[in-house]
């Protein structure tokens, strides 16, 4: 039983532990996700009716959730705070078990960047590397640099999807976003979530970028691609043996999931 805590009573709900000899009552928001939302549970209701209303596409406003149910700021904040909390342990543990096949689009992305400078410990061995490839090009080295945070994904067309979070990337301030590494796939193991016996019957998706499509080839995946640099977004592909594989190459899928992400990140 969880230590007791000693509660002011009111007229919220309250529920009392029956293993110690004391009278100590709880809240019902204590011990649950919920715990420190000043509010009672009726209003919890009212949060999770509106929050079910919005559309799953888009970002879940905090202004949406104030204006449909008459909270304060904080209440909303932490009521978000509380689901995403919730639904990012729901899908850690629904993507260890999910299987893909059919139709695979993968592509990987920045969810956003921070700054560190070039004292900093975490990435003290990157920061190094960086200097001394200035160094040997004759040009002063950075005294700040930029830390981009890297999430990959496999996303089956009218299935299910899996994310996963790569090691932050360092870079130079300005420069590109870094694209996905094959070692950075491989450490990811999503495409392992497609069984062998489905490699058959599965084609692989993706923009321009090579290494999807070496690690494609070392499992014996089908693999089609469009190159996103030269403005192709879509392109006809010859017919798999398979009735399921599409004939058209792209990444349209990975991209709007992507896209959500990046504007949910950015919140």
């Amino acid at each position: 039983m969880y230590n007791c805590l000693r509660e002011q009573r009111s007229n919220l709900p309250h529920w009392r532990c029956k293993n110690c000899g004391r009278r100590h009552y709880f809240n019902t928001h204590t011990h649950c996700y919920f715990c420190g939302l000043r509010c009672s549970s009726l209003h919890v209701i009212k949060l999770l009716k509106a929050y079910v209303k919005e559309d799953q596409s888009k970002v879940p406003y905090v202004a949406n959730l104030v204006q449909a149910t008459h909270s304060s700021k904080k209440q909303a904040m932490h009521f978000i705070e509380a689901m995403r909390d919730m639904e990012s342990r729901a899908g850690t543990l629904c993507a260890a078990t999910l299987k893909l096949s059919g139709n695979v689009e993968c592509d990987g992305t920045s969810l956003g960047k921070f700054y560190v400078g070039q004292g900093c410990v975490r990435f003290q061995k990157e920061i190094l590397n960086i200097q001394q490839k200035e160094i040997n090009a004759g040009r002063t080295p950075p005294k700040s640099l930029c830390v981009h945070i890297q999430c990959l994904g496999a996303f089956q067309r009218a299935g299910p999807a899996v994310l996963h979070l790569s090691g932050p990337r360092v870079t130079k301030i300005g420069s590109k976003p870094p694209t996905e590494s094959l070692s950075e796939i491989r450490e990811s193991r999503l495409l392992d979530n497609i069984p062998k016996r489905a490699h058959g019957k599965t084609k692989i998706f993706s923009d321009g970028n090579r290494s999807w499509e070496s690690h494609a080839k070392s499992l014996k995946i089908p693999h089609g691609k469009v190159c996103h640099q030269n403005k192709e977004w879509t392109k006809k592909i010859r017919k798999g043996r398979s009735q399921n594989i599409s004939k058209v190459a792209g990444t349209q899928i990975a991209d709007r999931f992507l896209a959500v992400l990046e504007e949910i990140h950015s919140k």
